[in-house]
């Protein structure tokens, strides 16, 4: 008796099928892991960015706006012990040296979330990393790794339930740029300016330089809820404070326009990698207020 195997090829060879790879179509598909992000032209109306954070100080520098998108692979290990701000200040100085960095996103959340990675206007694009739906299923991770020239965002909302992506997330926002007569420099910053849906905190080799581990919306009421993930920052726009909702991670991440303070990590980094934690059980930042 004929295996299901030789059933299957004979039926094959008789009617001339042939095997070929699955061809794209117009809808989204999601992919398993290490994809960060799906093509998104970067809309400073859209998704707004920290003032003397990592995407303002690049366009400063470079005299740009914004636009178009690339993506991810693979995540490494969190560091932990945090620096004083001593340290912080030598790696400053000399912390540069990379010649291309890793981004790395890890889902610790519980639940997939989704990515989306855009890239600035003019910006060098990834050199390595997966183009797609930017779904990450919790506990996998996805990355990707920038050259000099680059900057752009990584925003992040939970996935299903309606959710999406409205211009009210979560963001990671970073560049890797000449910055005058320091040099070429990775700047990486956590931003809920725009709005909050996950917590994030982002490390690398001398400990957390960025972000809030804060489950906000169990903390406070949210001013105005999105209805599809998000809760919109009311001082998106403005000098500040914080708003009541946003106050638990001022200064640690972006809760307003020029909450400058958040910007703990512009190269301050040794290493080649940064590895930005999604969830409440992330490392903590020591900025925090509480």
């Amino acid at each position: 008796m004929l295996s299901n195997t030789a059933v299957l090829a004979i039926l094959a060879f008789a009617s001339g099928a042939v095997m070929a790879a699955p061809q794209p179509t117009l809808a989204p598909v999601v992919r398993p892991a290490a994809d960060i992000g799906k093509a998104e032209v970067y809309d400073h109306v859209k998704w707004g960015f920290a003032h003397g954070g990592a995407i303002d100080i690049a366009e400063k520098f470079r005299g740009l706006k914004p636009t178009a998108i690339t993506e991810p692979t693979e995540a490494s290990p969190i560091p932990t012990a945090a620096p004083d701000l001593a340290q912080r200040e030598v790696k400053d100085i000399d912390g540069r040296g990379a010649s291309q960095w890793t981004i790395s996103v890890v889902n610790k959340m519980g639940r997939d979330i989704m990515t989306m990675h855009a890239l600035g206007w003019g910006a060098a694009a990834p050199i390595r990393g997966n183009t797609g739906q930017g779904v990450l299923r919790n506990g996998e991770s996805g990355s990707i790794v920038v050259p000099p020239g680059w900057h752009g965002n990584i925003p992040i909302v939970e996935s299903g339930g309606g959710r999406r992506f409205q211009g009210d997330e979560s963001q990671i926002e970073g560049s890797f740029v000449q910055q005058g007569n320091r040099g070429v420099i990775l700047d990486i910053n956590v931003s809920y300016v725009t709005g909050f849906s996950v917590p994030i905190t982002c490390s690398c080799d001398v400990g957390v330089i960025g972000g809030c581990n804060k489950w906000l919306w169990d903390m406070s009421r949210c001013p105005n809820d999105n209805g599809v993930g998000s809760c919109r920052n009311p001082e998106r726009d403005t000098w500040g404070p914080a708003h009541p909702f946003f106050k638990p991670c001022e200064h640690a991440a972006y809760t307003y326009a020029y909450d400058d303070e958040a910007n703990t990590g512009n190269g301050v980094c040794g290493g080649d990698t940064v590895t930005c934690c999604v969830g409440t059980d992330c490392p903590r930042n020591p900025r925090q207020p509480w």
